[in-house]
């Protein structure tokens, strides 16, 4: 989630900075609103994932029956808690059905983008066709011209002129 988080925020910055210097650019007003929003979830998923509060349920009810080192114990009362949250603390299931959602929206966007790139292609793919037509139709009048011109060039060259 820290990587997630730091690309969507300089995603974002590079965006923004962009827009500010560089004219002619628009910016996608949803994908922006998602890049933020992806950037506040994983905030606040490190925010509740640093949580130093836990819940020693389990570590009290299984300690008479697991033998558990203290580094475990914690790291079992720390996931007990983001699992199954006090009242007033913030939600692990919820965060990830959101972080689950804003991927899955921001996949679809890069797909979008991804069909806009095929077609860009396609187009590309055709206007070399039509150059390619363009060069072959008129490019053979142009060397009939260049060979016709040379030609007569080497005619007028050999002849000699009769009004001197």
């Amino acid at each position: 989630m820290v990587i997630s988080a730091i690309g969507m925020v300089t995603s974002t910055l590079q965006k923004l900075v962009h827009f500010v210097y560089k004219d002619n650019v628009t910016l996608n007003l949803t994908h922006m609103v998602l890049e933020v929003s992806i950037c506040a979830t994983s905030l606040l998923f490190i925010i509740m994932y640093s949580n130093k509060k836990t819940n020693p349920l389990i570590t009290d009810v299984c300690s008479p029956y697991v033998e558990m080192d203290n580094e475990m114990s914690k790291n079992v009362d720390h996931m007990y808690t983001m699992v199954n949250p006090r009242a007033g603390e913030l939600d692990f299931k919820l965060i990830l059905s959101v972080i689950v959602v804003q991927s899955c929206a921001i996949s679809i966007m890069m797909l979008q983008r991804t069909a806009y790139l095929g077609e860009l292609i396609i187009m590309l793919t055709q206007m070399q066709a039509e150059l390619l037509k363009f060069f072959s139709t008129f490019g053979i009048i142009i060397v009939m011209f260049v060979f016709i011109g040379r030609f007569l060039s080497s005619e007028i060259k050999e002849e000699s002129s009769s009004y001197l």
